[in-house]
């Protein structure tokens, strides 16, 4: 589940007999499969690098107003009158039971009890009794079978009988303002400054590790360091090339774990691996 946090003291509410009035500040806290396709939906993709933030405001009859500041070095815009996203009720979003839907679906792949399955997501978004914000998202799909595969796409169908739905949450709880939480002693910001040079470092070495020459044919993603290891995705156009990185691997000596084996999606193979750079 993700879990973003209310930054002001106004709560996210509808008004009495409509979803016309959303109100709330939110900081993005924790990421999740469903993330990106809640933040596709909102056309508010910058707002998924870490310390993001996104100030949501609903208009009556207009629609919802999202401003978004981008990652920890962002900053949070000021004009009332000049929002990131707009979207509009009756084209992008309308009001229905109460609760605000996306009309435009978004591609989406789900694992589950250890099949793939691609189809499309739909978001809604209510206020629960508690006052959080949340996101259902419904993903419905299938199991395709491939007729034909080459280096730059994939001719496939979907495989009679497969069909599955699988309703997932994301939740925008509320947030204690930083200003009353105590500042951490220096021995605590020493420890946390060490903690996030290595982190850094491991990313660097990551990323120095998976240069030209090791990657071939494969393109580097997300890098993220994990303790003493580093997450990172892949994609690339054929599954042999996957394998061709994890054979370079292996020659260098350089150990990883495979976290998600080669998958086909959105038009290429993905794979995702732990990797402990030398």
């Amino acid at each position: 589940m993700l879990a973003i946090s209310a930054i002001q003291a106004a709560e996210p509410r509808l008004a009495a007999a409509s979803c016309d009035h959303i109100v709330g500040h939110f900081r993005v806290a924790s990421g999740s499969e469903m993330r990106g396709e809640v933040l596709q939906a909102m056309r508010a993709t910058s707002a998924g690098f870490t310390d993001s933030e996104m100030r949501i405001e609903s208009v009556a009859y207009q629609g919802l107003k999202i401003w978004i500041k981008s990652g920890s070095t962002g900053i949070m815009p000021t004009n009332a009158s000049n929002p990131s996203v707009v979207l509009n009720y009756g084209t992008d979003i309308e009001c229905k039971d109460r609760s605000i839907h996306v009309l435009r679906p978004v591609e989406s792949t789900r694992s589950i009890d250890g099949e793939w399955y691609e189809g499309k997501a739909t978001i809604r978004f209510d206020v629960d009794a508690s006052g959080q914000f949340v996101a259902a998202v419904n993903f419905k799909g299938k199991q395709r079978t491939t007729l034909y595969s080459y280096d730059s796409a994939r001719v496939s169908i979907p495989k009679w009988g497969t069909g599955r739905s699988q309703v997932d949450t994301v939740a925008f709880d509320k947030y204690v303002a930083r200003a009353t939480t105590p500042r951490p002693s220096v021995a605590e910001r020493t420890a946390t400054e060490v903690r996030s040079a290595a982190k850094t470092r491991h990313e660097e070495e990551a990323r120095h590790l998976f240069n030209h020459s090791m990657l071939g044919r494969v393109r580097l993603g997300w890098v993220e360091s994990q303790g003493d290891s580093v997450v990172t995705t892949f994609t690339a156009s054929s599954a042999e090339d996957m394998q061709a990185l994890q054979d370079r691997l292996q020659a260098a000596s350089i150990r990883y774990e495979v976290k998600t084996k080669p998958i086909w999606t959105n038009n290429s193979y993905y794979m995702r691996l732990f990797v402990w750079p030398k």
